[in-house]
Formats: structure tokens, C-alpha cells, sequence
């Protein structure tokens, strides 16, 4: 059908249809507001207008795999007038790549303006200002796989209120040769600032970090410069990540100043080295029970044989007397 239709909810009757062959509106946009096909997840917007999400075209997975690209999905925002009866494509999200996406997908109107696209079969999303303009494409898979269906996301929907607070530690790459730190923290959505921390190496093995630099989050990841390590001010640093009320969400691993490597505190080295040893001592532990039980089935083995053979030799030697005592009766 690829049509929309408007079903009274009291009476059930069907109030208008959109697209298709029983279409009952004027296309004031040269027929681009009513040539949709296959549609999905259509929505009511403000002031009397409507989104939907145009998969264009059905197509067979060794079609998409040809790259038989002759129709292309979209995202529609159209203007519908009930009264006289017209629609307009107010604007329309075309697919970057280029491609159609033969089943599923979404389209979300955001509270901004910007429009953020689903593209089902071929699991990807895309967002978009409200002109058009691509702010963010991303694969959940590689396009190459998109025609075999792998990875599916039926709708993507984004929102306001979401927080992430990742379980991990922020990631620190140093490059040593100028200076710079490069700190990301994937997931979290409340980081506002990064805090440089430094520590001198003591004898009592306890690290006491101050703060010595603090820079604002500049976009996924945040390039720093890092303080001279002059005449061994500090030995160790780590990156602390700051939200907007001052409040620390998480730290980095401990970093050496000299190369950039990670490092743990020496108060943890004893436990690690025992966990080590009783690893290596619960793996031999199971080597030798293995080996042992396979030479306690081989002895046993060795006992039955000697069983069988003691058995088969008795048998024998009875045997013998028989016939030996039959033997004189006989000759008696």
C-alpha cells in the first residue's frame, strides 16, 4: 500500500489517506511528499505536521550487495493541510552513504530542532541539524556487512536525560617526547574538567598527589601539557575527572613522569605477587592431579591384566591335572 492512513478513534472510519494509490492529497512538492514505500515509525509533530521514516525501496540482500543504490532512504518532515487537502516536504535527511535500507528504522524529532535517524537493517544512526547538515554518522557494524543483516537496530532514540557513568577508569596516552597528555573517558557524560595530579616517589611508599593543572573538557578527548619534571619535582601523575559542581568522578591509573608507563602502588605489589604464585601453584596442582589419575588408571589397568593372566594360568594348570588323573584311571 506505502500509504499513511487516519483512522477516526471513535468511530473507526478512515478519515484521509497519504501516498499510495488511494492518496488523498495534493503534492505541492512535485510528488516528493508522496512517494515514500515501505515506511516506518510514523509520527505526529507540531503545528500540524507529520515525520516519517522512508525506506524507499525493498531490496534483496545480493541487490545491496551489486550495490543496486537507485533509491536511497530518507527521513520526511511533512506539512500536512487537512482542510485543503495539500501536503509539503518540508525538508528532507537523506541517507550519507548513499544507501537504502530495506527494512526497519526510525525518525526522532529532538527538543533542539535536530533530527536523529535510525537506519534499522543496516545498524547505524545518524544526526542531523534541522537544515539537513550531518552532526554525527555512526556503524554499529562495518558497511561492507550491511547487506547480510547482521546487526540490526530497529529504532535509535535519543535522551536528554541520560547519564553514563562508566565502571572504568578515564584512558591516559602520554607522548613523552613534548609533553602532552591525551585523556578520554569513554561513556561518561558529566565530565566538565580534567585535573593534572603529581607525586614524588617517598620511602614510605605512599603517593600524596596535589593538583597542578586543570583544563576544561574539550570534546571526546582533551589534549594537556603537561608540568616540566624538573630536577625530580614530581615522579608519578594521574588525570582526575571533575563534573560541573567540583566533584571528583573518577581517576586515572597512576602514570611513571620519566615514561609515561601505567604503574601500580608498591602497597599492591605483594598482592599481586601472591595471587601470581598461588595461580602457578593451583596450576600445577592440577597438572599432577591430571598426570596422577592417568598413572593410577594405567596401574590399574596393569592389575587386571595380571589378574586375568593369573586366572587364565590357574585354569591351565587345572586343566592339566585333569587330564593327568584321567590318564591313569584309564591305563589302571
Amino acid at each position: 500500500m506505502h500509504s499513511i492512513a487516519c483512522i477516526s478513534a471513535r468511530t473507526g472510519e478512515v478519515l484521509w489517506t497519504l501516498g499510495g494509490r488511494n492518496n488523498d492529497f495534493a503534492d505541492l512538492s512535485d510528488g516528493r511528499a508522496t512517494d515514500f514505500a515501505w515506511q516506518h515509525h510514523v509520527s505526529v509533530q507540531a503545528d500540524n505536521r507529520i515525520s516519517i521514516f522512508d525506506n524507499a525501496k525493498y531490496k534483496k540482500w545480493y541487490e545491496e550487495l551489486l550495490g543496486d543504490d537507485g533509491e536511497i532512504s530518507r527521513g520526511m518532515l511533512l506539512q500536512l493541510d487537512t482542510h485543503n487537502m495539500t501536503v509539503r516536504l518540508m525538508q528532507e535527511y537523506m541517507n550519507p552513504g548513499s544507501r537504502g535500507t530495506p527494512q526497519q528504522g526510525s525518525m526522532q524529532v529532538l527538543d533542539s530542532g535536530n533530527v536523529l535517524l535510525g537506519w534499522g537493517f543496516h545498524a547505524g544512526f545518524t544526526e542531523y541539524a534541522p537544515d539537513g547538515t550531518v552532526l554525527c554518522d555512526t556503524n554499529i557494524n562495518p558497511p561492507m556487512l550491511f547487506p547480510f543483516g547482521l546487526v540490526h537496530t530497529y529504532r535509535a532514540a535519543r535522551a536528554a536525560t541520560w547519564v553514563g557513568r562508566p565502571r572504568t577508569r578515564p584512558d591516559v596516552y602520554i607522548e613523552s617526547h613534548d609533553g602532552f597528555a591525551f585523556v578520554s573517558w569513554m561513556g561518561a557524560t558529566e565530565v566538565n574538567s580534567w585535573v593534572v595530579q603529581t607525586a614524588k616517589a617517598t620511602p614510605e611508599r605512599e603517593l600524596t598527589f596535589t593538583n597542578t593543572v586543570k583544563t576544561s573538557k574539550d570534546g571526546f578527548e582533551t589534549k594537556i601539557q603537561l608540568p616540566i619534571a624538573m630536577a625530580g619535582e614530581y615522579d608519578y601523575l594521574r588525570i582526575t575527572a571533575i563534573d560541573r559542581t567540583g566533584h571528583v568522578l573518577a581517576s586515572s591509573r597512576v602514570i611513571t613522569a620519566k615514561d609515561g608507563r601505567a604503574t601500580f602502588p608498591k602497597r599492591y605489589r605483594f598482592s599481586i605477587v601472591t595471587l601470581l604464585l598461588w595461580t602457578m601453584c593451583l596450576a600445577a596442582g592440577m597438572f599432577f592431579r591430571k598426570r596422577m589419575g592417568m598413572l593410577m588408571r594405567k596401574g590399574q589397568q596393569k592389575l587386571d591384566l595380571a589378574s586375568r593372566l593369573r586366572t587364565w594360568c590357574d585354569g591351565r594348570r587345572s586343566s592339566t591335572a585333569m587330564t593327568e588323573e584321567e590318564a591313569r584311571l584309564y591305563t589302571g
